[in-house]
């Protein structure tokens, strides 16, 4: 077993009206020992005494204003205000004496029946010497830190009495593991891990992307009804022909401006001279022949154009350039290019003829309309189409309304498409963030385990008996950070006397180990451990033995 680099020994215990004790001295003269004696003889005032005189608290870490040092009649009231409690060891240090002495005492003011209790005063003494408080404790810390001296000294004070925090940190530090940073470094599927986190401690992280996730999760859980929506309102357009609706909103637009204009001419006949009006009439016509004309010619190249698609012969088998004999996938492919070219050239051609046939109807109704106006003027009669003319103008702009409302539907769609594609870019985008933040915690869940595995082999190796549990997978995914004590699968409260005795001890080896240092440590009820853990440390067994009402030391 590695010596450790410091031995501290307990080579005499002196108690003077220290609980039930009114003077006890023992002398261990440095070795390991066995103490006897029946129940209530005083054997775990032992431990009590060397605590309190080190440390100022018993045992079990109470101070003392929560322990009672004092002896006690049965009543459970101090059995003499008057006595001196004190307590002295002297130990040995790396070999060099070493003696610690601490009194208690009440005072007292005012005299006869007048006296009241003014609280209570230590001494303290080194060496024999009377020293203050402050270097008292110097001393104690010099022959060990103090919080180190109660582990060592105290067999169950690091697994029964230490928080899992502090048990946690102790551990660590002994084991000397890396930090979570330290260990994302180590290895190359880790290093996105260590870029996202950012240095930020990894639990933090895994919140924020948590709370990211549950925010992802929510908008794509949004998205598909607002598709939906854009769907439906698609949908509810019929898809009609907005392109040829536009062409009837200009068409009917120029109707209604001739309309209008005719109207005026009628209505306001002693403005113009007879010639003027007939001169505007026929201007109209021109008008309406120009366009006629222009129809014209645009009808005529368009048949040529539908004869000329549907004149078009298929592409050969062969090729125009080389002669030589296309492949069967190319051929296929060009002939269902020529088929589809084909047919949207015949589609886009016979719409634009039945564009031609509306318009061409249209300025064949308001040419009539305009020469009835022009045969009134001649014959010089009254006009007799003003009613005419206005029951026209009224249907004019009812298909006005009616292709406005089409056209306005065609805003509407259009804004639907762009919703509709921006609302897709969307779903992609928090998509892709979703299944990055997926990926980052499948990371950080494999770097957990991982993590736990080393660190719990690198932890448990410094013992022989003990095991700790360090991580714990919770239900929702990660692990849970613990520091449980187990030994062969039974957790601490589990166990038996003779166990956690054992377990107490294979503890304080690798505390020594770790501090440097051994201590005297105190097993209560020692008669249960048939075979005891080896240590360096002196051991004083403390065994229950019927008939010794007082304390006998072997």
């Amino acid at each position: 077993m590695e010596e450790p680099k410091k031995d501290i020994r307990l080579h005499r215990l002196t108690l003077e009206n220290f609980k039930c004790h009114r003077h006890l001295e023992l002398d261990f003269r440095g070795r390991s020992a066995t103490v006897y004696g029946d129940n209530g003889a005083g054997k775990t005032s032992l431990s009590d005494a060397l605590t309190w005189l080190l440390f100022g608290r018993d045992s079990r870490g109470n101070a003392d204003t929560l322990m009672d040092v004092k002896p006690l009649s049965a009543d459970g009231a101090v059995r003499d205000h008057g006595a001196i409690t004190s307590v002295e060891a002297v130990l040995t240090v790396e070999g060099r004496p070493l003696t610690l002495r601490r009194t208690l005492r009440e005072v007292w003011t005012g005299k006869g029946g007048d006296k009241r209790f003014g609280g209570h005063s230590c001494e303290y003494f080194v060496d024999g010497a009377p020293a203050r408080k402050q270097v008292f404790q110097e001393r104690v810390a010099q022959a060990a830190p103090e919080e180190a001296f109660r582990l060592m000294t105290g067999l169950f004070r690091f697994p029964g009495e230490l928080s899992w925090q502090e048990r946690r940190a102790i551990l660590f530090d002994m084991a000397q593991c890396p930090t979570d940073q330290e260990l994302l470094g180590q290895r190359e599927e880790y290093r996105e891990l260590a870029r996202g986190s950012g240095g930020k401690p990894l639990e933090e992280y895994r919140r924020q992307l948590l709370g990211r996730r549950r925010e992802l999760t929510r908008r794509k859980d949004e998205l598909p009804p607002r598709l939906d929506e854009c769907r439906r309102l698609l949908d509810g357009t019929g898809h009609p022909d907005f392109s040829r609706a536009e062409e009837q909103r200009r068409v009917l637009l120029e109707r209604q401006q001739a309309l209008t204009e005719a109207l005026e001419a009628l209505a306001r006949p002693e403005q113009w001279p007879r010639q003027s009006r007939l001169e505007r009439l026929n201007a109209q016509l021109e008008r309406l022949w120009g366009e006629e004309e222009r129809s014209r010619r645009e009808e005529e190249r368009l048949n040529r154009e539908r004869q000329a698609l549907e004149e078009e012969a298929p592409p050969g088998s062969r090729c125009p350039a080389c002669g030589q004999t296309l492949p069967r996938e190319r051929l296929e492919k060009a002939l269902a290019a020529y088929r589809r070219n084909r047919e949207a050239g015949l589609a886009r051609t016979a719409e634009a003829l039945e564009r031609l046939r509306e318009g061409r109807e249209q300025r064949q109704a308001l040419g009539q309309q305009l020469r009835a106006q022009a045969a009134d003027l001649e014959s010089g009669e009254k006009p007799q189409a003003r009613e005419a003319l206005e029951g026209e103008l009224a249907r004019c702009r009812r298909e006005l309304g009616e292709v406005g409302e089409i056209l306005a539907r065609e805003r509407a769609c259009r804004r639907a498409l762009e919703r509709q594609e921006q609302l897709r870019e969307e779903a992609g985008r928090v998509l892709g963030q979703l299944a990055r933040i997926e990926a980052q915690l499948d990371a950080l869940d494999s770097f957990y385990r991982r993590k736990a595995a080393y660190v719990e082999g690198r932890v448990n190796a410094l013992f022989r008996l003990a095991s700790f549990r360090l991580f714990r997978e919770k239900v929702e995914g990660g692990l849970e950070e613990r520091c449980d004590l187990v030994y062969r699968g039974v957790p601490w409260l589990g166990l038996n006397t003779g166990a956690r005795v054992n377990l107490g001890l294979d503890i304080l080896n690798a505390l020594g180990r770790f501090y440097g240092f051994t201590a005297p440590v105190f097993i209560d009820n020692a008669e249960a451990v048939t075979t005891l853990e080896d240590t360096d440390a002196q051991v004083i067994r403390l065994v229950v033995s019927p008939g010794d009402r007082q304390l006998r030391l072997e």
